[in-house]
């Protein structure tokens, strides 16, 4: 009994990370993630530091701005990828921008009640941990 070239031989399974072009797509949404995050960041760092009259609503569009930018790519990614393992990166980036636009209302109260913002941060956090 001999058996064959063919049986002998594993039979080739899909890779389970995915292709190449998943890999390119997700490290150009991390470099997307990475630099409209820094964008916000810097954006309200030159606000604070040279912009001596903003209206309190002003600063609840930074992060408003910010999770606008990442909420619909993100969503589509997460929709689109075949790959369990981006997938599961997609949702939980998605997830982080969510949280940021859950906490920009808090940006709308009065700068110097702390405690106010403190209460509302957490309230905040425990309602995107509940859902």
């Amino acid at each position: 009994m001999t058996s064959s070239f063919t049986e002998a031989s594993p039979q080739l399974q899909p890779s389970r990370l995915g292709s190449c072009l998943g890999w390119v797509v997700f490290i150009l949404a991390a470099l997307w993630v990475i630099s409209v995050t820094l964008g916000r960041l810097a954006a309200q760092w030159f606000a604070t530091g040279f912009l001596t009259s903003i209206p309190d609503s002003l600063w609840a569009s930074f992060p408003a701005l910010q999770s606008i930018f990442l909420l619909l790519p993100l969503a589509l990614l997460a929709v689109l990828s075949r790959s369990a393992i981006r997938k599961a990166l997609y949702r939980t980036w998605f997830s982080a921008a969510a949280f940021v636009l859950l906490l920009a209302p808090v940006s709308l109260i009065f700068p110097a009640a702390m405690q106010l913002h403190a209460l509302l941060n957490i309230l905040a956090c425990v309602l995107f941990v509940a859902v």
